[in-house]
């Protein structure tokens, strides 16, 4: 740039987003890039880039690849299934004031709105096991949490027969216009590690949100980037987009070879490689970069078309995000093995790629040398007259023309011994403790122990603490934190009257609390979330035992419980001991129950000791009798403040009136 050069603010921001690309691009491919597509390739069960079986010196040898990586990425899939899957309730969320009957009943319809959303809305399995996968492949698994608001404008023709057409004759007609709302729900979009960028020297324990930028390379078909171009923001009535000329679009249009995602679909022709056609198709794909970056302590949020044209405007990101919290930032990055002050922690195939490479070399040794003393090979001596085809053939009954029997003679092998079958349960034991996994291969190495059901169960409990470890970190940095951001989301933008009157009615908020209560305003309280998942969750035997054992825990405590002892705070104790994040979500207590009935059991408590002394005064016969008839007024009263006749009409009722009173609709985040 020529000195003296004046930089608009829109340069400003390119020049600083091409900065930021180059920087961590060039991190990405001396640091990230080979290591990413190996363990790729081993969660594949190929063998990595640069092995000797790869080389054509190894054409005709064994080159088997034992996917014990595969099986075991397999096993702790299922683990994590059954521990994040085997509650009909994905999460439980909880009010920051429990002692708050409106805030305890926005709790209840949150956890109903969530439950729907994850389970309709969201495939939120296939994005749980999915993600779980790309944390143990990789190292590190990254989503990114949204609400996706969609409108179409449907045109048709509309016949008024009381107008009647003066030049026709003939009933008025007119076009109408009809907004439908096409998609309006949270969104959990997990991406592959290679279309992120970060700086290198995030710090470890949250890399999102303490790296200055933050940068998501994402795929766009020509057609959505135009359509976001033509698309108009409700606010300012401009394009969300900036316009584009064809030319422009096309000048940034991928041309190189991704070998990261080539390796992860299998080594198919890139799918994001685009045609040598200088004409620019629809389905064309380009990529859109959004920026998030960090400018005098504020966070900044603007989308460009590769490094080279700007899309939008940076905008604070309080803006575009209004749900998140101060310093937080709508993206998630989780892993299953925390590694101090490393930014991509190894995952589950790194670090028993070695044991892997092991595992081949034993197997590929000893199925050569089968070959070799089933199929033995041959001397010929140089210039005599034998018939090689034969020989390679080696047809049984064959015959093989020699000119004598010394010109030919075989090479003889020994067969393999037991040392082979035995190093190679050995590497098996190694390869399962090092990763967590549990196989009969590890009962086999451990003879002893295996002989009795105590061993057995020894040698299990051990893989099953690290399969649990793996999925409690898991669950701690990556699932936790996302379900709070879907939390998030809907608190901030869930309009859906139909979901939120059937939630309503399933938590039925009316009948607990016997209030007309404002749906729309419960979703802003102040709200916890948990995911149901707990150690002992991957073995179904131990995880009833523990739960039986907190139980009856619980039962002798609460049937004796000493003078002043807070139930509540004894059963998150049992229960957290026992591997739960949360045990009061098994356990309702009276106070959790009815808010009001804490207040109906003091107001008894007064009248028994008003009574009391009205006993020491009166005959026992009166008092009594009193007694008797101020516990009926009591409880009447307590039950007529509760009932009312017309409890589920009125709720449905309101949930299908919920509107501001001031613009008459609630506020949706512009994408």
């Amino acid at each position: 740039m020529a000195e003296g050069t004046v930089v608009s603010k829109k340069d400003e921001w390119l020049e600083k987003a091409k900065h930021a690309y180059r920087q961590s691009t060039e991190f990405w491919t001396n640091n990230l890039k080979t290591r990413v597509e190996n363990n790729l390739r081993h969660f594949q069960s190929k063998h990595q880039l640069g092995s000797k079986y790869l080389n054509t010196n190894y054409a005709y040898r064994s080159r088997v690849f034992r996917p014990k990586t595969r099986s075991s990425i397999r096993n702790k899939e299922a683990a994590a299934s059954a521990a994040f899957f085997s509650n009909q309730d994905v999460v439980s969320v909880s009010s920051e004031h429990p002692e708050s009957a409106e805030h305890v009943a926005s709790a209840d319809l949150a956890q109903h709105v969530m439950q729907y959303r994850l389970t309709k809305s969201i495939p939120w399995f296939a994005t749980c096991i999915g993600a779980y996968q790309d944390a143990q492949v990789v190292g590190v698994c990254v989503s990114y949490q949204d609400w996706e608001y969609e409108e179409r404008v449907d045109e048709y023709e509309e016949t008024d027969p009381n107008i009647i057409d003066e030049e026709t004759g003939e009933p008025f007609k007119r076009i109408v216009k009809e907004t439908v709302v096409v998609k309006d729900c949270p969104v959990v979009d997990l991406f592959p590690l290679e279309q992120l960028r970060l700086h290198p020297g995030a710090k470890w324990i949250d890399p999102i949100n303490t790296s200055p930028y933050l940068i998501h390379v994402m795929p766009m078909y020509v057609i959505d980037v135009k359509e976001k171009m033509r698309a108009s923001d409700p606010k300012t009535m401009e394009p969300k987009w900036k316009l584009l000329s064809d030319e422009e679009i096309s000048s940034v249009a991928k041309n190189e070879y991704d070998t990261t995602k080539a390796a992860r679909e299998d080594d198919r022709e890139d799918s994001d490689k685009e045609s040598e056609s200088p004409t620019l198709k629809d389905f064309e794909i380009v990529f859109v970069h959004r920026n998030l970056m960090m400018k005098g302590g504020q966070d900044y949020v603007f989308y460009t078309l590769g490094t080279e044209y700007m899309l939008t405007d940076p905008q604070p990101i309080e803006e575009a995000y209004p749900h998140l919290k101060s310093g937080e930032r709508p993206y998630v990055m989780g892993f299953t093995i925390i590694e101090t002050h490393k930014n991509y922690p190894a995952g589950d195939v790194e670090i028993g790629s070695p044991i892997q490479k092991e595992l081949n070399e034993v197997i590929n040794q000893r199925l050569d040398n089968v070959k070799f003393v089933l199929n033995k090979g041959w001397f010929v001596q140089p210039g005599a007259m034998v018939d090689i085809k034969s020989l390679r053939r080696n047809v049984p009954g064959g015959i093989t023309m020699a000119e004598s029997q010394s010109s030919v003679w075989p090479k003889d092998f020994d067969d393999v011994t037991s040392s082979a079958f035995q190093e190679q349960d050995r590497l098996n034991a190694d390869f399962d403790s090092v990763v967590g996994d549990f196989s009969a291969s590890t009962l086999q190495t451990s003879r002893k122990m295996n002989e009795t059901v105590g061993g057995m169960q020894m040698l299990k409990g051990n893989v099953n603490s690290l399969m649990e470890y793996g999925i409690r970190t898991f669950s701690e940095t990556w699932a936790e934190p996302v379900l709070r951001q879907v939390l998030g989301l809907i608190q901030q933008y869930e309009t859906d009257e139909t979901i939120l009157a059937l939630s309503a009615d399933k938590a039925g908020l009316f009948q607990k609390y016997g209030q007309d209560i404002q749906l729309d305003k419960l979703l802003a309280n102040r709200l916890t979330l948990t995911v149901n998942v707990g150690m002992g969750a991957t073995d179904p035997l131990m995880k009833v035992q523990q739960f039986m054992m907190a139980m009856e825990g619980v039962k002798k405590i609460s049937e004796d419980a000493p003078q002043g002892l807070v139930l509540g705070e004894a059963v998150k104790e049992i229960f957290g001991r026992l591997g739960y994040s949360d045990g009061s979500r098994f356990w309702k207590f009276d106070s959790e129950e009815d808010p009001d009935k804490a207040k109906m059991v003091q107001a008894i408590q007064q009248l028994q000791a008003i009574i009391g002394d009205m006993q020491k005064k009166m005959g026992d016969e009166t008092a009594d009798r009193m007694t008797k008839l101020l516990m009926v007024k009591t409880k009447e009263e307590g039950l007529d403040r509760r009932q009312q006749e017309d409890s589920k009409v009125r709720i449905m009722e309101k949930a299908m009136d919920l509107r501001n009173p001031v613009s008459g609709e609630r506020p949706r985040a512009e994408k």
